[in-house]
């Protein structure tokens, strides 16, 4: 009769540790899992807090201490859905779950599963420090740029690789050993040793009760609604939300939905009608219901002759980094003297913080971020009208230009469903090894000289779009001539910006010569900031922007507050242009008040004056007067009630019609493509 595994032989019963593996024989790989994996997520959320002990300034230690262990629901939600399969089957009824091959399928399974834990670990520990918010749907979208990544991590991060590298090798030793030790005391069963009823029945239990037991901690307890991102932020302050998340959790929970990944508690329709009312302008009539965004701008005057439109999206410039918007190291000379002779926004704000992002921003008008993503996502079927098709029903040339592959990021794609005729990429270039980065493409300065030269060549009335590589790490440069910055730990990207700085003041000297520079408005925008460096939670967020166009333009500062949205129907505003589109965004040109949508991670922001109002979509944070107030740490909720329902309200509206209106495939019906 076969025996019942609480009845082995007593040489096994009086090994130490008998007693409490006769459970089950796999009972010690359940709970070494369980402890294992934890444990790393947990570590990797210690070392978060030391790498970044700086962001944690005023917070009181026990509010530290609760993030921290609050943290570990979501550690626990990530195990068991990693390993839920696993689990249930290693207290599936059969000798064969205790046998050899299967226990070596098992390490291997485990160890496979650990080590890419790990990378996204040490990614996502490094990504914080460039967003401030950790990581998404973005791990799966950069398979274009593998390569790229792989030589920026070896060449910029070896201590992050000699950290992954000892990490794995000391998982595979002791897993290795971990295994023997279970086997010393638990010994391989052969499959054909059958069992009995009793150990059958045994196992069912177990398995029903893992069930259980699983399914609670995946969910992160039993709650109404299942663990998700927003149940990290337990009070008004963001950081410590972002303490108690893991890489991991929000990476499978961006990967888990393809599609919107929120509903945003509030009324569509309400939503619609006060979304319009801050989008309406002079000379623009709201067309359809059922498209809330598209409208018609009419021309105020006869067609005269057109300018050619330029717009250089800057990688990584930060506000705080650039001379005229507050940087003290004198990286930015040029742009400093453009922005003298054009209209500087002073208090600008990317709406996310991914190039990508970007692109959608200013060539749709359309807001992109974590969770509401375009770029490589099944939104790209739906129709929205850009920029270059609208541009291209008024006679347009269009043409776009990024010194990365083709395929980076996917702005070829991109960039040809938003109307342009033209995508060069660094494939496109014929020159010396000198003149390529080593990672990313071609150094600025080429990929610059190179639209002078197409734009010279375009039929005008042209639309123009380059796109910079500088500053990004690993922030190579060309020559150690712009290594100007030798004492601040952000000189790497302090010297990037001087050189970008430098090859931007070389375009425009060769491209005064030209016949079209006189004819043109040139627009200068960052993408996002680049992360690292900002003193403030305000500065990670504020971008630089200059409309530049000497003759038609006059110099001037506007502080009122504004985003990439706005760029789409300032240029439709500014070329009076006779056309249909669909913007979440105002011109620029106008006199009355703006806002500003923000997001990174599942925070989201709206500026509007002087106050900035912080929400998940499960709570508020707070109410923030940034203009003496850049952390972001005195809530002013209370004194501002009114303000508050506002803000909170015209928020809630925009996020809600963002995201139906994509969901639904509504921004913009199959019959308008920017004409009239």
């Amino acid at each position: 009769m076969n025996k019942d595994y609480s009845e082995q032989d007593n040489t096994d019963s009086q090994k130490p540790g008998a007693r409490i593996l006769s459970l089950h024989p796999n009972t010690g790989i359940f709970l070494a899992v369980v402890v294992l994996n934890t444990g790393l997520l947990f570590a990797f959320r210690l070392l978060f807090l030391v790498k970044y002990h700086a962001l944690f300034r005023g917070v009181n230690f026990a509010d530290v201490l609760l993030s921290v262990l609050h943290g570990l629901r979501f550690d626990l939600s990530v195990t068991f859905l990693l390993f839920a399969l696993l689990f249930i089957v290693l207290f599936l009824p059969g000798r064969w779950v205790t046998g050899s091959v299967f226990r070596l399928i098992a390490r291997t399974v485990i160890y496979v599963v650990f080590v890419l834990e790990l990378s996204v670990c040490i990614i996502d520990l490094v990504y914080f420090g460039y967003v401030h918010r950790h990581l998404g749907a973005e791990v799966v979208n950069i398979h274009h740029d593998a390569w790229a990544m792989v030589s920026m991590t070896v060449s910029s991060y070896l201590l992050a690789v000699i950290l992954f590298t000892a990490c794995a090798a000391v998982a595979w030793y002791g897993l290795k050993k971990l295994f023997a030790w279970l086997a010393a005391r638990v010994p391989y069963r052969s499959p054909e040793e059958g069992i009995s009823w009793k150990q059958a029945g045994r196992s069912i239990l177990y398995v029903l009760v893992l069930l259980i037991v699983v399914t609670i901690a995946v969910r992160g307890g039993l709650q109404l609604k299942p663990l998700r991102v927003a149940h990290a932020f337990l009070g008004d302050n963001v950081m410590l939300g972002q303490l108690s998340l893991n890489g991991v959790f929000t990476v499978l929970q961006a990967v888990r939905k393809e599609g919107i990944r929120f509903d945003v508690p509030c009324e569509y329709d309400k939503a619609v009608d006060t979304v319009r009312i801050l989008l309406a302008e002079e000379d623009t009539e709201f067309l359809d219901r059922k498209y809330p965004l598209l409208r018609h701008h009419a021309s105020r005057s006869v067609a005269g002759e057109r300018p050619n439109v330029v717009i250089f999206i800057l990688e990584s410039w930060s506000a705080d980094a650039v001379g005229v918007t507050g940087g003290t190291f004198g990286v930015t000379p040029n742009f400093d003297r453009l922005a003298e002779q054009g209209r500087l926004y002073a208090n600008f704000y990317s709406v996310g913080q991914r190039s990508i992002d970007a692109v959608v921003s200013v060539f749709y008008s359309f807001p992109s971020f974590s969770g509401c993503s375009i770029v490589g996502k099944a939104y790209e079927q739906n129709q929205m009208i850009g920029l270059g098709s609208i541009l291209k029903k008024q006679g347009y040339s269009t043409l776009f230009l990024c010194g990365a592959k083709r395929g980076s990021m996917g702005f070829d794609v991109f960039a040809y469903k938003a109307g342009f005729n033209t995508y060069i990429a660094r494939d496109d270039f014929d020159l010396p090894a000198e003149c390529f980065d080593g990672t990313w493409g071609v150094f600025d300065e080429y990929a610059f000289s190179r639209a002078d030269e197409e734009f010279r060549k375009l039929e005008e009335p042209f639309l123009g779009v380059v796109y910079t590589l500088n500053p990004h790490a690993p922030y190579r440069l060309p020559s150690d001539r712009f290594r100007k910055i030798t004492d601040s730990e952000y000189a790497p990207f302090l010297n990037a910006l001087y050189y970008c700085d430098w090859a931007l003041g070389e375009f425009f000297a060769q491209a005064r010569t030209s016949a079209y520079f006189d004819n043109t408005l040139f627009i200068l925008v960052a993408d996002h900031p680049e992360g690292q460096h900002e003193r403030s939670t305000w500065d990670r967020l504020r971008i630089p922007c200059l409309f530049l166009f000497p003759a038609k333009i006059r110099p001037d500062i506007d502080t009122r507050v504004g985003t990439q949205l706005d760029i789409l129907p300032t240029i439709i505003d500014f070329l009076d242009l006779d056309c249909t589109h669909a913007s979440l965004g105002v011109s620029l040109f106008g006199k009355g008040e703006r806002t500003a949508l923000i997001s990174y991670g599942n925070v989201f922001g709206l500026f509007k004056d002087r106050y900035v109002l912080l929400h998940t979509l499960a709570s508020r944070i707070g109410v923030y007067d940034y203009a003496w107030d850049p952390l972001f740490q005195s809530d002013v909720s209370g004194q501002k009630v009114q303000l508050v329902q506002t803000y909170e309200k015209e928020l809630l509206s925009i996020l809600k019609v963002a995201t139906v209106t994509l969901e639904t495939n509504t921004v913009a019906p199959l019959d308008h493509t920017g004409g009239n």
